[in-house]
């Protein structure tokens, strides 16, 4: 009879044949959709310190740093994955995942060899890079950055290198590490930070013209972060992105909004929040000349900026994020974390079996967590099985949750309050530019009546 430990190791086996492995072997089946891609984890080295990153808050408990400093032994991983990937024909998408990986010489180095591998094992998928465009300001790496992208485009693999900027009046949200002098909680539990008000950030006017011109050049797209600090200041940020898009002739919707699903979320930004939205559908009705069916093959095509579509589509798995759709592998030492933002070490689900070099299985640490979490459905979720808002939140993030309550499974109930606030002021906004009773016949039955019955719900609070 097998062992307790063999037999949770080919349960997990089992999963992946019928789900992740078979999303590798046909990264374009819809059937396999949430199941397509590997996030190769680098490291957690930055060189911001940003306001709302978890790695600035709680990075010395999230990772052991000893596993990103043999180079060596992450480069004989990295090589060891795609064997692994190679010899079972595979052909998954990449994510490539770090603090910051292109100021890094071993990030640079890393990404050079996932392009090789990807060329060696004839995959011509995606490679996504999130990326905060600091390493523009040298020029070295800049020139290695421009010859990895030739390379990849050379060969059909589609390198893209995503644009985690936050905008000219956002930034401040994330300022250098050099610039910090001190980080910790206040009176109520929240972060807050003191800097050098001498430090001399060099992400200035030049910088922006910089980062615009590459994103130019290559095709790329934009992926601001909404936070709650400077929330107020969003809507004049907003602008400057579209003025300096307009200037490089790019596409007005190429922005993907993503609000920062932490703790800090007050009643005054949660407001200030709402008006936003309702502005920027406002403003979008505009750019698309106030005809519905130019506005609406901007909501379900041109996917409404990310945010404004959320409430409106279905992501065929059971929460909004990536955390069921990739598997997490960080390099230090080829374990699989639930996502970046929980390989807390007990939290990781496991890691991939090495004899001779080459991966022979899986071994599982954490069954019950892995099965749970990807087949896990937000809306039965402690307080949103009879939310309101269930059928049309994207629900919080597991991280931060975990970080704020202890459980990756139970909500922020301040998140809950931003999340409501953002709907609201989408339906304020559908409902001012009369596109409402448009959206409703789209939806399913069940979203529809929850939008109805919140809709007038607002429209009673409002009388």
């Amino acid at each position: 009879m097998s062992s307790y430990q063999e037999q949770n190791n080919k349960l997990i086996e089992n999963m992946l044949e019928r789900t992740f492995y078979a999303g590798w072997k046909a990264p374009n089946d819809e059937k396999y959709a949430n199941f397509n891609t590997i996030e190769i984890i680098l490291n957690y080295k930055c060189n911001l310190a940003c306001k709302y990153c978890y790695v600035n808050r709680y990075g010395d408990d999230l990772y052991d740093s000893k596993l990103y400093a043999d180079e060596d032994a992450i480069i004989k991983n990295v090589h060891i994955l795609f064997d692994f990937i190679k010899e079972n024909k595979y052909t998954p998408n990449f994510e490539y995942f770090s603090g910051e990986a292109l100021v890094q010489e071993i990030g640079l180095k890393v990404l050079d060899l996932i392009i090789d591998r990807m060329i060696d094992a004839d995959i011509h998928t995606l490679l996504l890079v999130p990326t905060n465009y600091t390493w523009i300001l040298d020029d070295d790496k800049t020139a290695k950055v421009e010859a990895m992208l030739a390379k990849a485009k050379a060969n059909n693999i589609h390198m893209a290198l995503s644009a985690s900027f936050d905008g000219k009046y956002c930034d401040a949200n994330r300022p250098y590490l050099g610039s910090v002098i001190d980080s910790s909680h206040d009176k109520n539990g929240l972060w807050k930070w003191t800097y050098d008000e001498n430090f001399k950030d060099p992400r200035n006017d030049e910088y922006y013209e910089k980062c615009f011109a590459f994103i130019k050049k290559h095709k790329f797209g934009f992926h601001p972060m909404i936070y709650s600090d400077h929330i107020e200041k969003w809507k004049d940020n907003f602008l400057w992105f579209q003025e300096m898009i307009k200037k490089y002739d790019l596409d007005w919707f190429r922005i993907y909004l993503l609000e920062i699903r932490n703790a800090e979320w007050t009643v005054e930004q949660c407001n200030h929040l709402t008006e936003f939205v309702q502005w920027l559908i406002e403003w979008s009705f505009e750019q698309c000349d106030r005809d519905y069916n130019k506005f609406f093959d901007f909501l379900y095509n041109k996917r409404g900026f990310n945010m404004l579509v959320s409430l409106l589509t279905t992501t065929g798995r059971g929460i909004g994020c990536s955390l069921q759709s990739q598997m997490y592998i960080r390099m230090g030492d080829l374990s699989i974390a639930p996502c970046h933002r929980t390989s807390y070490e007990h939290l990781m689900y496991g890691k991939f079996k090495v004899e001779n070099d080459k991966i022979v299985g899986v071994h599982v640490t954490n069954p019950e967590l892995w099965i749970s979490v990807l087949s896990l459905d937000g809306d039965s979720l402690p307080y949103c099985e009879d939310c309101l808002i269930r059928e049309l939140c994207t629900h919080g993030c597991m991280g931060a949750q975990y970080e704020t309550t202890g459980d990756m499974f139970t909500p922020i109930p301040s998140m809950c309050r931003m999340e409501y606030a953002k709907i609201k002021g989408m339906i304020q906004g559908y409902e001012k530019i009369g596109v409402m009773e448009g959206i409703l016949g789209k939806l399913s039955p069940s979203k529809r009546n929850a939008l109805i019955t919140l809709r007038d719900l607002i429209g009673e609070k409002n009388e």
